[in-house]
């Protein structure tokens, strides 16, 4: 593939191209540290809210190292990607060695935060950026390892908020949790793989653009055994826990969860998938307006 000619392209500040670096929109991902005080009807707890608080705030700073860590050692292969090659270290807008010590620093600061709070978000903490760090080194080159390991990393942002808050995660949580996140992770990787049929081989990846039936199958997959966890704990646990009054709210809930993930691999498979899921569905007009639907239903359950 030829790199694509970016000398007559308008340069960006060194400013915004720090910002873009740091990817500020994508710490919308590390909202789910508030889903479980939600999610166990603390809504009202202050000190909850507080606690998940400072939970976002470190992980978006770790994040944000981990960002820059990706981008500094993917950024030769960046350079081939029709998209990726206007970051701003494959693009040569900014030094790897200045990349660097701003990643160690706020990995540094989000550790630190963490621990003020609490030991076990700190340690939760550390346990995220170490996996971050496994993913951007390897993890991502290695097939079915590399989705694997996405799911894990937003289920360590649930883990982190459930330390922070005080709010317990349920084996029901983590089961559901951990199919929808892998789904998420396998449309990620679906849409790569359905935009880059032209290669042999997905830059950076241990993908062939034929493994996009792979991905599809195993993601849908994992999306809709999601989906039947959810109504199994709706039907088995929602309404006798004594955390729900009525579930009708939930089973409503339920159905808009499986509209909208055949939606999600719809767009998916059709490659027009932002390269983040979640990202994607806060941007997504219809994605608000069915997560607030969703909203109404669950705190009408309690």
């Amino acid at each position: 593939m030829t790199l694509i000619d970016r000398s007559q392209s308008r340069p960006r500040s060194v400013m915004l191209a720090w910002i873009k670096a740091l990817r500020p929109t994508h710490w919308v991902k590390n909202v789910l540290v508030f889903a479980p005080l939600v999610l166990a009807g603390r809504a009202s707890d202050v000190a909850a809210w507080v606690g998940a608080g400072f939970a976002f705030i470190a992980l978006s700073a770790a994040a944000s190292a981990g960002y820059l860590v990706n981008d500094i050692r993917d950024r030769e292969a960046d350079r081939l990607h029709p998209e990726k090659c206007t970051r701003p270290f494959a693009a040569g807008e900014l030094e790897a060695r200045s990349g660097k010590i701003l990643a160690v620093a706020l990995a540094a600061f989000g550790a630190w935060l963490a621990g003020t709070w609490s030991l076990p978000l700190g340690l939760t903490l550390v346990v995220y950026m170490i996996g971050t760090v496994a993913y951007s080194t390897g993890l991502k080159r290695e097939p079915v390892f590399d989705v694997v390991a996405l799911a894990a990393l937003y289920m360590l942002r649930l883990a982190a908020g459930g330390v922070a808050s005080g709010a317990a995660l349920s084996q029901w949580f983590l089961a559901f949790g951990g199919l929808f996140f892998l789904s998420l992770a396998l449309a990620k990787r679906h849409t790569e793989l359905r935009r880059q049929t032209d290669q042999t081989e997905t830059p950076g990846r241990g993908y062939a653009p034929t493994d996009w039936a792979f991905t599809l199958s195993a993601g849908l997959g994992a999306g809709f055994g999601a989906v039947v966890v959810f109504l199994l704990y709706v039907a088995l646990n929602g309404g006798p826990s004594g955390l729900y009054s009525q579930t009708t709210g939930l089973w409503v809930i339920g159905g808009l969860l499986a509209v909208w993930l055949l939606r999600l691999w719809f767009i998916a498979h059709r490659g027009a998938l932002s390269y983040d899921p979640i990202v994607w569905a806060f941007r997504d007009p219809l994605s608000r307006v069915l997560g607030l639907i969703a909203a109404g239903c669950l705190s009408a359950s309690f």
